[in-house]
């Protein structure tokens, strides 16, 4: 077992996951017209990622120490707030990074390759440039695709401004041509349920890392996909998770206060806001 997989069973191990259950609702609901098949679409293909500048290997992803919450007590106090203006070390950042990547074949997609990809603009992560990146859960790295500026992505990107202050924002890209050319209509519902599954991983693992955080789908799906050099198509970013530096005082938060529930001690704090490694 690897430690990407260790780590993400420690935290969703008690989780029931009827993921056959909405595996077979998806296959079950393809779209028909009065029994006819669908008109034809483009074959599917596998169409390439814009090509990488570079790969940053990640640090081995490892729950935070002092968090001993159940699953379940992480359920209750995940919530959407406002985002604490410091930015995040590098190891949080990448056990965050780690959940989104594993048991997707045969549990809630039909097909691995309809599984959403997590792209991060990371503007102020220890050790990563700013800039557009892919993360590869298969050999858990980044792959460097492309500069980003904060205030050209706030002005130009985002809908909701205050997400510009954000550490990093994580892109959730779907193969929505894939979907729909699968099962027509519904699969625009199938995409959107798949990006809405790896965003509640993202939302238990942040609580449990302590970071401020919110799931958003405030942004200009265009002008983000020119982020990242995506043809709109194949690929597209669907939803976000827009990611903050460590709960605070409420004062201290940017857009608005995020709850306390999660009981944050200040050291683990300081550890998730860039300085001792978790």
């Amino acid at each position: 077992m690897s430690k990407v997989q260790a780590v993400d069973d420690s935290l969703f191990a008690t989780t029931e996951r009827p993921w056959s259950v909405v595996a077979a609702m998806i296959e079950g609901t393809r779209a028909r017209a009065a029994g006819a098949p669908l008109a034809p679409l483009a074959p599917e293909h596998a169409a390439p990622w814009p090509p990488a500048r570079a790969r940053v290997a990640l640090p081995e992803p490892s729950p935070r120490p002092g968090d001993g919450r159940t699953v379940a007590e992480l359920l209750r106090a995940r919530r959407s707030g406002g985002l604490a203006p410091e930015g995040i070390a590098l190891a949080p950042f990448a056990t965050l990074l780690s959940v989104t990547g594993r048991d997707v074949a045969g549990a809630f997609f039909p097909d691995a390759k309809l599984a959403p990809q997590v792209c991060p603009v990371v503007f102020d992560v220890e050790g990563l440039a700013p800039g557009a990146y892919r993360y590869r859960p298969d050999v858990h790295a980044l792959e460097a695709l492309g500069p980003a500026d904060r205030d050209a992505v706030r002005d130009d990107v985002l809908l909701q401004w205050e997400h510009g202050g954000a550490a990093a924002l994580l892109f959730l890209v779907v193969p929505l041509a894939s979907w729909l050319r699968r099962y027509g209509d519904r699969g625009y519902r199938a995409a959107a349920m798949s990006a809405g599954w790896v965003a509640d991983r993202l939302y238990v693992a942040a609580e449990h890392l302590g970071l401020t955080y919110s799931a958003s789908g405030g942004f200009a799906p265009a002008k983000a996909d020119e982020l990242f050099g995506f043809d709109r198509v194949e690929r597209t970013c669907f939803f976000s998770f827009v990611v903050g530096g460590a709960r605070r005082r409420a004062a201290d938060v940017v857009g608005g206060a995020q709850g306390a529930a999660g009981g944050v001690a200040d050291g683990a704090q300081r550890d998730a806001a860039g300085g001792a490694q978790p």
